[in-house]
């Protein structure tokens, strides 16, 4: 074991690949089912229509604010 602490050869990728099982892989596909791609649809689904309605908002806060004299007053300075 001290050995093993004051060898400075080895790298911890070769470390790691000693300590592994032979024939051991740890990149399985992943198994999906049915349920798992139909959630996956409707979360995307969401995601963009939430995107879409938070792009909406800022577009319109944007718009009314612009076309609002009494907002444009107040929160631009005038000289005083």
């Amino acid at each position: 074991m001290l050995a093993e602490q004051l060898d400075t050869s080895s790298t911890a990728s070769t470390t790691s690949a000693r300590q592994q099982a032979p024939g051991a892989r740890h990149d399985f596909p992943r198994s999906t089912t049915r349920a798992d791609r139909t959630r996956r649809r409707w979360r995307m689904r969401l995601a963009a229509c939430a995107g879409v309605v938070g792009v909406f908002l800022i577009v319109g806060i944007a718009y009314v604010g612009a076309h609002n004299d009494l907002l444009v007053s107040l929160l631009t300075r005038t000289g005083s």
